[in-house]
Parts: C-alpha cells; sequence; structure tokens
C-alpha cells in the first residue's frame, strides 16, 4: 500500500505529479481551486474553429513519448507554421518580434540594445533577463505573453539560464485535440479525486 499524496493545483504540471504517484500506486489527493482542470491549458470553440489557450505546441522527449504512449494520445509534427508566433491584443492579431505593431517606436528601439548587453546572470528570471536586455516595454508586451504560451507559467518565477540550454534543436510536436487533450487525458486517468 503507497503513501498519501496531496498535490495542489490541476495544471499539466500537478496533474502529471498526480498521475506519476497514482501509477507507482500511491493514494493521490488532488486540489484544484477553478472548475475545470488544465491551468492555462484548454480548448475553446468558436465559429466552428477551434482555438487552444495556453501552449499549442511542446518539444518532444522520450518522456512525452511515453506519457502519449500510455495514455493513447496521437501524437503531431508541428508544422513550419508553428515558428512564426502571434499575439492577441486589443481584437486583433500581432506578429511578435522587432517590428510588432504592439511596440513603440522607442519599444522597439530598445529591442536593438540585446547583443550589446550581458547574456543571463546567475539565478536570472525570464523577466529580469528579458527586461535587462529587450526593455521594459518588449517584455510586457512580447516575452511575457510568449512565455505564457510557451511555459504556461510566470516568467518571474522561470529560470532564464535553463530556458536559454534547453533551446537548441528539436523536434516541435502536440497532439491530436491540441495540448488540452494531454491535461484531460492525465484527469481521465486520475478519475474523482
Amino acid at each position: 500500500m503507497g503513501v498519501n499524496v496531496a498535490v495542489i493545483g490541476a495544471g499539466v504540471s500537478g496533474l502529471s505529479i498526480a498521475y506519476k504517484h497514482k501509477k507507482d500506486g500511491n493514494n493521490v489527493t488532488l486540489f484544484e481551486a477553478s472548475r475545470h482542470v488544465g491551468g492555462k491549458i484548454g480548448r475553446i470553440y468558436c465559429q466552428g474553429i477551434e482555438l487552444d489557450l495556453g501552449p499549442v505546441t511542446i518539444a518532444e522527449t522520450q518522456k512525452i513519448r511515453q506519457l502519449a504512449s500510455e495514455l493513447n494520445l496521437e501524437i503531431i509534427e508541428a508544422s513550419d507554421a508553428t515558428k512564426k508566433r502571434y499575439i492577441y491584443s486589443k481584437g486583433r492579431l500581432h506578429s511578435a518580434g522587432l517590428t510588432s505593431s504592439l511596440l513603440s517606436f522607442s519599444g522597439k528601439m530598445s529591442m536593438l540594445k540585446a547583443p550589446f548587453t550581458s547574456k543571463t546572470q546567475p539565478n536570472e528570471t525570464v523577466s529580469s533577463y528579458a527586461q535587462r536586455r529587450f526593455g521594459k516595454e518588449a517584455y510586457q508586451k512580447l516575452f511575457n505573453p510568449m512565455m505564457n504560451g510557451i511555459y504556461a507559467g510566470n516568467s518571474e518565477l522561470i529560470d532564464a539560464g535553463s530556458v536559454i540550454r534547453n533551446r537548441g534543436p528539436r523536434k516541435i510536436i502536440s497532439f491530436k485535440g491540441g495540448i488540452a487533450a494531454l491535461t484531460n487525458a492525465l484527469a481521465d486517468q486520475l478519475g474523482n479525486l
């Protein structure tokens, strides 16, 4: 008989931890403040179009492949179109980058200082790194929304060094039904916790 485990939060991390503990034979209690699982990950339907909330792709790893197999999820390789990022703001899509219509002229000029600014500092967060190298406006309007979309996390807590170290060439994937298929499948495996 396993130990009693409490997991707080039913985002992708909490669901994954709860799933692993349940698989290991532990008694799991999952606590979630909202009415749905997935945290920032979700899917909405608008006029016949499926839209993903939060991250739309993830980097393929052996552990992700194994988890997808266990959960009977169909992996879909992301197309090159996913390399182009957009941010939805004030009723329209804006490209994410130096030419973004989200940035003022001074915000764009601030981004140009990046090549002349030092790389990451020890224990520096993504928030601190982006503001120091690209300016506060670029951080607020570009980097923070993209970090939410990529990592579904708070850029004031994410270590910039680990993000940069893990940036190398990788296969980008999703699942049939979007990333929400992963959180929904994990929740289904956990049952009524």
